[in-house]
């Protein structure tokens, strides 16, 4: 999904400068090698794979001191602002980095209502809906272009897990960390994504357990 919309937004033909914020490990940093010169912030200095052509490229401390001769085609903070006490200065640094023209691309999780354990193992701050984020975004000085929900599948099966949660509260410390599901659970699931990426597309639906925003 976000192959796409970075193909449907940056020129073809132009090497480009992508940074990825929050990248972990540079994951993400194959996919998006298609487009031009990648590169990363991360916080987490456990997050390291000891590969110097993944770990030289990424800034290994907070946004805040990240310096930099030169702008950014797109900027992407791909579920970072559910973590952050103040995410109105670091959408303002993110675009602050952008050459014009440059698009930032955040993803969230979705709706307040889908709290659930998993929010609070991952140290979530607030779950975002279209209002809320693009709020931020104005506040920051960012101009929403897109914001559009999905995982829509999910939202009915987190609704469910906050319903049994809180016929059956826990206590925080006894949250159990959960495991990757097994292989074919875990395939059925990517398959439904990819399912609904290709249905929906064009589509935008007024639920779903995670958010998309695009900005200028």
């Amino acid at each position: 999904m976000l192959v796409d919309l970075l193909r449907s937004y940056l020129q073809t033909g132009r090497n480009h400068r992508i940074l990825d914020i929050g990248c972990g490990g540079g994951l993400f940093f194959a996919e998006l090698e298609q487009f031009g010169e990648v590169e990363g912030i991360e916080v987490d200095a456990g997050m390291k794979t000891g590969l110097e052509s993944v770990d030289s490229r990424i800034h290994w401390g907070p946004l805040e001191t990240f310096r930099t001769s030169h702008r950014f085609s797109a900027v992407l903070m791909l579920d970072v602002l559910e973590h952050l006490q103040r995410p109105v200065d670091a959408v303002r640094m993110a675009r602050d980095l952008l050459e014009p023209g440059g698009v930032l691309i955040v993803t969230v999780p979705a709706f307040p209502m889908l709290w659930t354990s998993h929010d609070v193992i991952n140290e979530h701050v607030v779950r975002y809906t279209r209002r809320t984020l693009a709020s931020v975004a104005r506040d920051a000085g960012a101009k929403p272009e897109r914001l559009r929900y999905f995982f829509h599948w999910l939202f009915p099966v987190k609704l469910m897990v906050r319903l049994l949660e809180r016929l059956s509260p826990r206590r925080a410390d006894a949250s159990p960390i959960p495991r990757t599901p097994p292989a074919p659970v875990n395939s059925a699931c990517f398959l439904l994504s990819r399912m609904e990426q290709a249905s929906f597309r064009a589509i935008s639906l007024p639920l779903g357990s995670s958010l998309l925003m695009v900005a200028r």
